[in-house]
């Protein structure tokens, strides 16, 4: 929760997020690390305490924008191929574990393990444990991370010029068809009251979206051959790097002027 908390903490002003000057001896410490320390120590203990389904999201919310946050995927079709694996995987072990272990292994290792890996939702106000939903942080982060590719996509769009690229139109599209297939996802849950892998909803919705309206754009190529270039995000630093070098060197070397 803390680092979620000083990921966005960037928007704060400048003054809360410079260390304090008092403390700079011992260590570096700003404001707002210690704001985010003092929202944290509650929401921990509270769960850790009492073990109630609201802290619980909120650690585990945390958790799953931190690992988006660290962590990228940087090409669509290595994208693409982990979500496809990850469908059959997610419907194994929802589906066919019992078959061959006798038990719905992916069930019982999330009510088993007592730790913020999971979103749970009562389904009434009095609910206890053995009525209420959940979700796994891994049918957050994965799509998540799928997301986060999609809308630095849409910021290579915008600046090639291409078509509809003033909005992040492949961005909005993924993000409001994964809400989609968690919608699919709790109601086929309802229907037919056992637990449901949710990336066999969520994995078609994110990926069949942007292929569809990459298609209709007329992209499809473009969207398949994307991936990031790390070989330029280097040298453009070094570029930076060499320019204030060169700059350095010509004001040291800047004859004085004589009277």
């Amino acid at each position: 929760m803390y680092s979620g908390l000083m990921a966005e903490s960037k928007m704060a002003p400048k003054k809360f997020t410079e260390p304090i000057p008092k403390l700079k001896k011992w260590a570096e410490i700003s404001p707002m690390d210690i704001l985010c320390v003092l929202a944290t120590i509650p929401v921990a203990a509270w769960y850790w305490y009492k073990k109630h389904w609201l802290p619980n999201n909120v650690l585990s919310t945390s958790l799953a924008l931190t690992s988006v946050e660290a962590m990228a995927l940087v090409e669509f079709q290595s994208a693409a191929i982990l979500l496809c694996g990850l469908f059959f995987y997610d419907i194994f072990w929802v589906f066919g574990s019992t078959k061959v272990f006798g038990d719905n292994v992916m069930v019982s290792v999330a009510k088993q393990f007592d730790g913020p890996i999971k979103l749970v939702f009562p389904r009434f106000p009095s609910a206890g444990p053995s009525d209420q939903s959940m979700l796994g942080l891994g049918d957050i982060v994965i799509p998540g991370f799928f997301i986060a590719l999609i809308l630095r996509y849409d910021a290579e769009r915008f600046t090639k010029g291409l078509k509809y690229s003033e909005k992040p139109i492949f961005f909005y599209t993924v993000l409001v068809f994964y809400f989609l297939g968690l919608a699919s996802t709790y109601l086929a849950l309802l229907l037919f009251h056992a637990a449901q892998p949710a990336l066999l909803y969520l994995v078609p919705a994110c990926l069949l979206s942007v292929l569809v309206l990459a298609a209709s754009l007329g992209e499809l190529k473009d969207l398949l051959m994307y991936a990031e270039s790390e070989e330029g995000e280097v040298s453009e630093k070094k570029n930076e790097e060499e320019a204030e070098g060169n700059n350095s060197v010509e004001g040291a070397t800047e004859p004085k002027k004589t009277k």
